[in-house]
């Protein structure tokens, strides 16, 4: 009996006709397609769907985004960047209106790696960076500054 029922449902669902006649990329209305992008974690963007030609093409030689340039960009400073010990991320200074606070990509995160100097010994912070042939003493007060003021900023 109950492989009966099986064999009933399956013929129901079968016998069901869709009534969607959309298929991604192809829009009911003429002259009008349809883009799905995605990031990944990394932050490049992607079509979806898109069929890659030649793969140089995801390299570009100049980013634009929305003609902001110019606000995205923080002076590298080597004296300012702090490892957080627990989570190994390391933070830079970054622009007021991301809070003062700037989280260095991972990959270049491990490259810069590194260049530190654990003169504490290593389960502490790094206390020097060498840079361009200069070694650098490492500043963490400003880090600390800015996340006292996040925090009471945000209790407010």
């Amino acid at each position: 009996m109950m492989n009966i029922l099986k064999y009933s449902r399956l013929i129901q669902i079968s016998n069901t006709q869709s009534l969607v006649t959309y298929i991604q990329g192809q829009s009911p209305k003429s002259r009008i397609r349809e883009y799905f992008y995605f990031i990944n974690h990394q932050g490049m963007l992607f079509l979806d769907d898109a069929r890659m030609k030649n793969f140089t093409s995801c390299f570009k030689d100049f980013l634009s985004y929305g003609y902001g340039e110019d606000s995205l960009m923080v002076s590298f400073e080597p004296n300012k960047l702090f490892m957080n010990i627990q989570t190994g991320k390391v933070y830079h200074p970054g622009p007021i209106t991301a809070n003062g606070i700037g989280l260095v990509r991972s990959k270049l995160g491990i490259e810069l790696s590194s260049y530190f100097e654990f003169d504490n010994g290593e389960n502490q912070a790094p206390t020097h960076f060498n840079w361009n042939g200069t070694r650098h003493s490492l500043e963490e007060q400003w880090y600390r500054d800015k996340l006292h003021l996040l925090k009471n900023n945000t209790e407010i």
